[in-house]
Formats: C-alpha cells, sequence, structure tokens
C-alpha cells in the first residue's frame, strides 16, 4: 500500500481500513492497470526485496498454492 494511501486510511473510520476494504481497493485498482503494468511492478518489486525476504516470498506462495489444489 503507498504511503499515501496509508496516511488518508488513517484519518479514516476503521471499517475503511479493514481487511476486505482494502482487499477491494487493491483489486480496483489493479484492474485499471494492464497486465503488463501489473508484471512490471511485480519484477520490480521483486528485485528491491533482497534475497532473504524473495526466498520467504516464494515459500509462502509454494504454499498457498499447494492448498489451493
Amino acid at each position: 500500500m503507498s504511503r499515501a494511501v496509508e496516511s488518508v486510511l488513517k484519518k479514516e473510520p476503521r471499517s475503511t481500513a479493514s481487511r476486505s476494504a482494502l482487499s477491494k481497493q487493491g483489486k480496483r485498482a489493479a484492474s485499471r492497470r494492464t497486465a503488463a503494468s501489473r508484471s512490471a511492478a511485480a519484477r520490480k518489486a521483486s528485485h528491491t526485496k533482497g534475497a532473504k525476504a524473495r526466498s520467504t516470498a516464494a515459500k509462502k506462495a509454494a504454499r498457498t498454492r499447494a492448498r489451493r489444489r
């Protein structure tokens, strides 16, 4: 979540910053972007994450994929 969104949400009621509200906002924002744009953002994020965090994220993703099968 961006710092701008985070600072705005701090001024809002708690229900606005709920897990489901943030999820909806994120999905809406992502749906307005092209696949290439989302992919580029993901590549950039993984690049700045660092080896340890990238490894942890990969393990979590593998767990999630296994659970959904």
